[in-house]
């Protein structure tokens, strides 16, 4: 890494603790400015300035983005604008999405995909569709990604804007492409041109040309420089991005005669856009192609020609890297900031509502004493009045009493469950300050510790290592505040379930991409034992989360090359799926109250963050809300198995095959 590299790192990475000083004197005088402005309209004038303003703040600030579209939103709610409200969730789903918060940026985007529905807009539903693609396709899901963009060409057909087609054709070929799939590619981006006048100059269009270059280029050369004079034709009377449009057509032609063994050709037209590379698009691998075209010249015995091709590849590749870390860095930042905000958030609510059961507690407290009093005058006088009828007044009294002592007990154990609540969450918030502060002391140790000695001297393996360690870290920073907030929902009953029909089976083929990167991270081996025919009723959210507690649980238990077994089996009442080691097995002593939350309190003070203790409390509950449950089996030191036994439901059919 040259010394250049390392100072732009170093920048970067104070950025995410100075920047926000800095700037935020510029930026809150132009944000107060902008307030000001907006102040003066009214309307719907005030809400499009609103919705204008807030998409200014996409690449700097979620925050003062967010705060223009809850203006914009409290506006068009009193209004009573639909496609206003719909335009104003597709700009939170852009804040969202450019700050790396995908799953959130879905929700805002189906939530105005269903008002464009109700609209019966087709343009708001291509739109819609099509993000929602982007999002999945950046998941590397392919088959959502490629039904969403399908759906979104499907309502380009009903506006009958032959341009918006032929877009809509391009990213289908596009994706295709992306993701090996040439042949379709290719298809799809041939049936792209036919809603492209001749005549059009249009920045689509050209993309379109330079995908099918790019995609004959490996199997048809010839083929594929048809289309480079294609996009040439265009560049001669483009105006608006012609320089980087030359760019590209010089980086394809440099790439045919790679292909084609014109070394020297490629390596003259290549030399004069080296300096331009990154500014083309990713999905051509320029630093692949200069680093391809240093190698063929070795071998062509231009040593001199590859070295200068070897070096400019190496560049490229540093400033890409840069570019990456920023943008990582950046999308960390957002990121944290985001989840401390919820979390204040949550703990001011949760205080709330603790004040406010003690006044009701207490005012119950009150009536019931008040009643005892009462009741106790009552009897008193009643006593004195009929004094003379002496037994039936003591059998009244008796049985007052009793009533007396029964409502006493309930007061009692009702005062009980009361502190017994205030008790477990108390224990939480003990288990969550403890176990926060531990990782966050350790990054910003980890981090003072990589500043000092940058200072000092540098060791290229050491610091990258370093950064991997604080990159760990932060996921598992991330990952804990994850499950933090679930429990939070869970216990604060604001996790909702949705009850859907899923073949085990094809449901762990979805997941199996998590399940391996977990097993791959230890080199443990992952077995399947899966009934193709198991059917269960059961919300896909939870069930994803139970199943990789489970598999976590058993990994982190095991040393590397062992192997854990996942199983799927009918059962008479339902179904049963197993996550079984071979390993270490659980303490006896703690097996007992293996679910208790007192017993994760007992362990908080571990410095393994990694162990939380909140997995199989919170897969217990999971069970509970799809009406199942958990059981285990371990012997010391040879074998533990965790079931999710899940209850048939005689309502739902199962799927014919």
């Amino acid at each position: 890494m040259s010394k250049k590299t390392f100072v732009h790192i170093i920048i970067l990475v104070s950025a995410v603790f100075i920047l926000p000083i800095k700037e935020s004197g510029a930026q809150t005088t132009l944000f107060d400015s902008l307030k000001t402005q907006i102040d003066t309209l009214n309307g719907i004038d005030k809400v499009l300035k609103l919705q204008e303003t807030a998409k200014l703040f996409r690449y700097t600030s979620l925050d003062k983005g967010l705060y223009f579209t809850d203006r914009s939103k409290k506006l068009i709610e009193d209004i009573g604008h639909d496609s206003l409200l719909a335009v104003n969730y597709n700009i939170i789903g852009i804040l969202y999405q450019q700050s790396g918060l995908d799953s959130q940026a879905e929700a805002q985007y189906k939530t105005s995909l269903n008002l464009y529905e109700k609209l019966n807009d087709f343009n708001g539903k291509a739109t819609e569709t099509h993000n929602l693609g982007i999002i999945y396709m950046d998941r590397l899901d392919t088959i959502k990604a490629i039904d969403y963009f399908k759906q979104s060409l499907n309502e380009r057909y009903e506006t009958g804007n032959n341009r918006r087609i032929g877009d809509g054709l391009v990213t289908l070929g596009e994706v295709y492409k992306r993701f090996g799939n040439y042949d379709k590619g290719i298809s799809w981006l041939s049936r792209a041109l036919e809603y492209y006048p001749e005549d059009t100059v249009y920045m689509r269009k050209f993309d379109c040309y330079s995908l099918l270059a790019d995609s004959y280029l490996p199997i048809n050369p010839d083929r594929s420089l048809l289309w480079i004079e294609e996009m040439k034709k265009m560049v001669a009377i483009d105006t608006a991005d012609v320089i980087t449009n030359k760019h590209i057509v010089n980086f394809m032609l440099g790439q045919y005669y790679l292909k084609t063994g014109n070394y020297v050709k490629s390596a003259e037209i290549l030399g004069e856009i080296s300096d331009y590379i990154n500014s083309i698009n990713n999905i051509y691998h320029p630093i692949e192609v200069l680093r391809e075209l240093s190698a063929r010249l070795y071998e062509a015995g231009e040593i001199e020609k590859s070295l200068v091709f070897s070096i400019k590849a190496r560049n490229n590749k540093e400033a890409f890297e840069d570019k990456r870390i920023k943008n990582t860095i950046s999308e960390y930042k957002t990121r944290l900031d985001f989840k401390s905000t919820e979390e204040e958030i949550r703990r001011t609510e949760e205080l709330n509502n603790l004040v406010l059961k003690r006044i009701h507690t207490e005012r119950l407290l009150k009536n019931v004493m008040f009643l005892i009093l009462l009741s106790l005058t009552a009897i008193i006088a009643i006593s004195l009045i009929n004094y003379f009828k002496l037994k039936n007044d003591q059998l009244a009294l008796s049985k007052r009493n009793n009533e007396l002592n029964d409502a006493n007990k309930k007061s009692i154990l009702y005062k009980e469950s009361i502190l017994q609540f205030r008790d477990n969450k108390s224990v939480f918030f003990n288990i969550l300050t403890d176990k926060l502060l531990i990782p966050f002391t350790d990054l910003t140790v980890r981090l003072t510790a990589l500043s000092d000695e940058s200072k000092k001297s540098f060791n290229k393996t050491k610091f990258l290592a370093d950064l991997q360690n604080i990159y760990i870290l932060a996921i598992s920073i991330e990952k804990s505040l994850k499950r933090i907030l679930m429990w939070s929902k869970i216990q604060r009953n604001k996790y909702e379930v949705n009850h859907e029909s899923i073949n085990v089976n094809d449901y762990m083929h979805e997941i199996l991409p998590e399940i391996l990167k977990m097993a791959i991270r230890r080199n443990i081996k992952v077995s399947y034992d899966i009934d193709p025919e198991l059917y269960i009723t059961f919300d896909r959210k939870s069930l994803r989360s139970i199943i990789k507690i489970f598999i976590e649980n058993s990994i982190d238990n095991s040393p590397e090359k062992s192997e854990i077994i996942i199983r799927a089996k009918k059962a008479s009442n339902g179904g049963v799926i197993s996550v079984t080691d071979f390993v270490k097995g659980i303490d006896p002593s703690h097996q007992q109250n293996l679910f208790d939350i007192k017993r994760i309190n007992k362990i908080k003070e571990s410095r393994d963050f990694k162990n939380l203790g909140l997995g199989l409390l919170m897969s217990k509950h999971l069970a509970e809300l799809n009406n199942s449950y958990i059981s285990f089996e371990s012997k010391t030191n040879k074998v533990t198995s965790f079931y999710l036994h899940i209850k048939k439901d005689n309502g739902r059919k199962e799927p014919n095959i």
